[in-house]
């Protein structure tokens, strides 16, 4: 029976290189673009492409982009430092618990902590993704290394999986207090901006040959991440009473096509009618070189070439904020 004591909990984030080197971020790029829910094409054309037109030539431009946001007190990567102080915090509250994080590609790696919490004799595993919303290059991936991890073990950990929580009244608040924090928030077109994907993984996901067509996100299936941005954004804009908002995507790599409309496209639509513009980053609690850099630095001085006037706002994310630890500090003590 699971309990306290044979029961672990592990946090999984994206990842992030470890130094703020070419190496380093050639290392963390390699491992990355190589997972086949990824970059989902045959081996020999995702070989090529990795490594004929991606790490010889992306490395030299992310370096730069890190360099802008990168923690010089504690030589880390921004994700890595709030990642560890929201575990830390969760450990404040829950000392009694088995708690821990590990990154799907990186340090600490999943291979590294899942051997720790086996050889202390543990027997339950839940694992949490810290992704709001399912994506087969994210939350799918990493079941799929947990299992694949497990099943060499000569007694398998009992594995659970934190559903998604995209959809979590709780977790919907948490975004609707961020934005009612800034005043006269009504006086911007909110914009929700999320990670992008290509379109074909949405294809791909569909199990019941319904995607793309008229009203399809509107049952939100578990496995489809267009229809729970939709979702998200609406419900929160519903609660707030917004007249102005909409959804963008963003970090698009490739030329293939992604889920629409492209950030920086729609941005471009939207300054030639509104003056003020929130942007929520909310497929991402904690922040990273996509809100940092991307969101902050990169989005917003392109976006100020077509109207020097723009206020532009970038929420934060959720990051290790006592709300958010709460929300996760309850879910862990109702578990059992």
């Amino acid at each position: 029976m699971k309990n306290k004591t044979n029961t672990a909990f592990l946090f999984i984030n994206l990842g992030t290189p470890e130094t703020l080197t070419l190496s380093s971020i050639r290392k963390y790029l390699k491992e990355f673009l190589m997972d086949p829910r990824v970059i989902d094409l045959p081996y020999i054309l995702r070989f090529l492409i990795v490594y004929g037109f991606i790490l010889p030539f992306r490395p030299k431009k992310t370096i730069q982009k890190y360099r802008i946001i990168w923690d010089n007190i504690t030589n880390q990567s921004p994700l890595i430092s709030y990642t560890e102080q929201f575990i830390n915090k969760v450990k404040l509250h829950l000392s009694e618990y088995n708690i821990d994080y590990a990154m799907r590609y990186g340090k600490p790696s999943i291979q590294d902590k899942m051997n720790e919490i086996y050889n202390k004799g543990i027997r339950y595993l839940h694992i949490i993704p810290l992704y709001p919303q399912y994506a087969t290059s994210t939350y799918g991936t990493v079941i799929a290394e947990i299992c694949r991890i497990n099943q060499k073990y000569w007694d398998p950990l009992l594995l659970s999986f934190e559903e998604i929580y995209n959809n979590n009244e709780n977790f919907i608040e948490l975004w609707v207090n961020k934005i009612q924090a800034i005043k006269n928030y009504k006086n911007y077109y909110i914009l929700f901006s999320f990670h992008g994907i290509p379109e074909r993984h949405i294809i791909k996901s569909d199990r019941l040959g319904n995607c793309f067509k008229d009203n399809c996100c509107d049952n939100v299936p578990e496995y489809c991440y267009r229809a729970q941005t939709q979702y998200i954004s609406k419900r929160i804009a519903t609660t707030l009473q917004l007249k102005h908002y909409g959804i963008a995507y963003q970090s698009r790599l490739g030329k293939a096509k992604w889920l629409e409309p492209y950030l920086e496209e729609h941005l471009k639509e939207i300054i030639k009618y509104h003056n003020k513009i929130i942007i929520v980053p909310i497929s991402f609690t904690m922040d990273c070189l996509e809100t940092l850099e991307e969101l902050k630095v990169s989005t917003k001085e392109f976006i100020l070439k077509y109207n020097s006037d723009l206020e532009y706002i970038v929420l934060d994310a959720l990051n290790a904020e006592e709300s958010w630890i709460n929300f996760w500090v309850n879910k862990i003590r109702n578990f059992f």
